[in-house]
């Protein structure tokens, strides 16, 4: 940075309506149904119940291309995220079998995420099609 910002010094600024939040996603009325019809998904009381309502928001969102209020952002996002999944066997030796083997837990929890939230999308083709979740 050129300058430093100074102490409740406003540099940048964000709609309240750009912000992505789980109050957000249940209140966008094509996912509300799907959101109530799968309480054991997208529940409070369910692990990670708040992160399914969230992707699916995402996801939706994504879909809609330029008409989603959210295009401009995900545009900025990258193709290929770099985490831990997408490294290569040689860059996961360098963390050490400790973190190799919480790399490999954190995958395995993914993967059961996206199973589960998957099962569910896929019940609503009307919102979601294959090539949107696949």
């Amino acid at each position: 940075a050129l300058e430093d910002i100074g102490r409740d010094e406003v540099f940048i600024k964000v709609p309240s309506r750009l912000i992505i939040s789980t109050q957000r996603a249940m209140l966008c009325e094509p996912l509300q149904q799907m959101i109530y019809d799968h309480p054991q998904t997208f529940g409070k009381h369910v692990s990670l119940g708040e992160d399914n309502v969230l992707d699916a928001y995402i996801l939706y969102q994504f879909k809609l291309g330029e008409e989603s209020i959210h295009y401009r952002m995900f545009q900025t996002w990258p193709e290929e995220p770099d985490i831990l999944m997408n490294w290569e066997e040689e860059d996961l030796d360098t963390l050490g079998p400790y973190l190799i083997e919480d790399a490999e837990k954190g995958q395995d929890e993914f993967f059961t995420q996206w199973e589960q939230l998957y099962s569910v999308l896929r019940q609503y083709p009307h919102l979601f099609s294959e090539s949107d979740i696949s």
